[in-house]
């Protein structure tokens, strides 16, 4: 290796969500590391929330808010400059009416930003759903 060359010590995780657009939606985020994490929730629209913490506390949440979905292709984005990885785990649940159309959607996302594997570094949980027919 070239010892002028600079190691990237910047991770970036993007998870789609599958939330349709003119959805309600609520979330909430926290974190939990020593590494600084920045937590981005968008759309093809606008950017929902666009946050930052370095904290080993999980309380104050680093956001819990609520907003019609106004785009296309909602998202997480979650970035750390001081880590190599990004470990994010996740699950949706679907509630579906007798068409088979998603009413309702949940996603929880757990991530581990280092190695010690405890996935308590990153906390999101969205829930989702139609508010009219």
């Amino acid at each position: 290796m070239n010892t002028s060359e600079k190691l990237s010590l910047t991770a970036s995780k993007t998870i789609p969500l599958g939330v349709p657009r003119g959805f309600y939606a609520f979330w909430s985020i926290t974190t939990q590391a020593a590494f600084t994490i920045n937590f981005n929730l968008k759309d093809s629209s606008r950017s929902y929330v666009n946050a930052s913490r370095t904290s080993q506390q999980i309380l104050p949440p680093l956001s819990q808010a609520y907003s019609e979905i106004q785009g296309n292709d909602l998202q997480v984005i979650i970035t750390v400059a001081q880590s190599q990885r990004i470990d994010a785990r996740y699950t949706a649940t679907d509630i579906k009416d007798d068409k088979g159309q998603i009413i309702a959607r949940t996603v929880t996302i757990v991530g581990e930003d280092a190695t010690d594997m405890d996935y308590n570094d990153i906390f999101f949980t969205l829930t989702a759903w139609r508010h009219q027919g």
